[in-house]
């Protein structure tokens, strides 16, 4: 191992200022390494789908090229990390993690051919009850050194699916004060509607007003003190982000 040098330093005593002594050949006794893996490959060979769960068969390759690798504290080495993105979630990129593959063997330098397969469910996509449907999913891999992450994005059409039937686009809730309208004898309201959340996320129900939306952001006992028509209390489609629930009490009649 080649040995490396600093030039000379001078300590100054603060007690005693004109004492003064210069330091020489300090010396740092670890070689800088700035490898990082190349030859990163990723593909989707083929897929299975249902409406609840999706499962992928993969390959892919990747040449440590004597990088630094990250192990974790069971001693396992982390090759790559896959993320994915459903139709219709739109975020800037694939950021819900489905599968990390761990490998016990830390000496392996170089994976060629590897392959490798996964699955993911509905409920771990945050999906609508209605689950997986057919269009495009983007996967990314993203290959793990101790010091650097390469990603490479990778897209999969699945066409085995139902095709979902478009919906109206419902306009995002403003502050701006709306028009009241007369409320009509045939609207059944209650307030005090009590929910049992799960998971937190968007929920609507209908007012006199009409259809109201409510981002529920804890879990356990949530009120809604509107007062709402308690057999509309559903989930917030078209938000991605949906909560999960059951309702506990319907209230008291308004």
């Amino acid at each position: 191992m080649i040995r490396k040098y600093i030039s000379q330093r001078t300590d100054t005593n603060f007690i005693y200022p004109n004492n003064d002594r210069s330091q020489y050949d300090v010396e740092i006794i670890h070689d800088i390494n700035d490898n990082y893996m190349t030859n990163c490959t990723a593909a989707i060979n083929s897929y299975t789908a249902t409406t609840s769960q999706m499962t992928f068969s993969s390959r892919y390759s990747m040449d440590f090229n004597n990088a630094e690798k990250y192990i974790d504290d069971l001693g396992l080495l982390h090759v790559f990390s896959v993320h994915m993105l459903a139709p219709g979630q739109d975020y800037y990129k694939p950021w819900r993690c489905i599968y990390v593959d761990r490998n016990a063997v830390t000496g392996n330098q170089t994976y060629s051919g590897s392959a490798t397969n996964f699955s993911v469910t509905a409920t771990n996509m945050g999906l609508p009850t209605s689950g997986f449907t057919s269009g495009t999913y983007y996967l990314e891999f993203r290959f793990i050194g101790k010091r650097v992450v390469i990603p490479v994005c990778l897209s999969v059409n699945v066409t085995s699916l139902p095709t979902p039937t478009p919906t109206a686009t419902v306009p995002i809730p403003t502050a701006t004060p709306t028009p009241t309208p007369t409320a009509t004898a045939s609207f059944n309201g209650t307030t005090g509607i009590t929910l049992n959340v799960t998971d937190t996320g968007y929920i609507k129900y209908d007012t006199a007003l009409g259809t109201t939306y409510k981002n529920v952001t804890s879990t356990g006992t949530y009120i809604i003190t509107d007062c709402a028509d308690c057999s509309t209390v559903r989930q917030g489609i078209p938000f991605a982000d949906l909560a999960v629930f059951t309702i506990t009490n319907c209230g008291n009649p308004c």
